[in-house]
């Protein structure tokens, strides 16, 4: 199962990377620029999480990863 997981919008993912102040405003840039091209992928991908709050992001994607595990169980005949 492939989970690609997106920030709620790039304002939001250059505000997060900004308030880590671990990069300079430039490496911002090249990061959000990368992001854009790697959002155009996430259609190829079988479920997308919007990361809008950590912890509810985990849950969502514990539970695709739990909902694949039961179908796999099922399949195998366990």
């Amino acid at each position: 199962v492939t989970i690609f997981v997106v920030p709620p919008s790039m304002k939001e993912l250059y505000q997060r990377l900004l308030d880590r102040g671990r990069e300079s405003i430039g490496e911002i840039n090249k990061r959000i620029d990368i992001a854009k091209g790697e959002l155009k992928k996430a259609i190829f991908y079988d479920h997308i999480v919007v990361n809008d709050n950590l912890e509810d992001s985990v849950k969502k994607v514990r539970n695709i990863i739990d909902e694949r595990k039961e179908k796999t169980n099922y399949y195998k005949g366990s």
